[in-house]
């Protein structure tokens, strides 16, 4: 599943494109990927759509979660998951080295 990014408000990258998408359900057939609907996103919702993937809010059926930042809120998010974010613990930024 991708995560709609909330860590900062001008935030547009994605840990998947929509090609990236379609590539992971055809090569893991009866996958699926699910999308946190985002205005703010580079990619559109549409273009989500069109790849295959689920747009929906709920991404509690999802095994893996990916984002690019963590989110802004730990405890949303559900402690029986995994999650893939980008980090820079190079920078020793407190926030990012729990």
């Amino acid at each position: 599943a991708i995560l709609r990014e909330s860590y900062d408000k001008w935030e547009r990258r994605a840990p998947l494109t929509p090609s990236q998408c379609e590539e992971v359900m055809q090569s893991f057939p009866g996958s699926r990927v699910l999308v946190q609907p985002s205005s703010h996103r580079i990619f559109s919702d549409t273009a989500y759509e069109r790849a295959g993937a689920f747009v929906q809010e709920d991404l509690s059926s999802a095994d893996v979660i990916l984002g690019v930042k963590r989110p802004r809120s730990l405890e949303a998010l559900p402690s029986d998951k995994t999650f893939m974010f980008f980090s820079h613990v190079i920078k020793g930024q407190p926030e990012n080295m729990g």
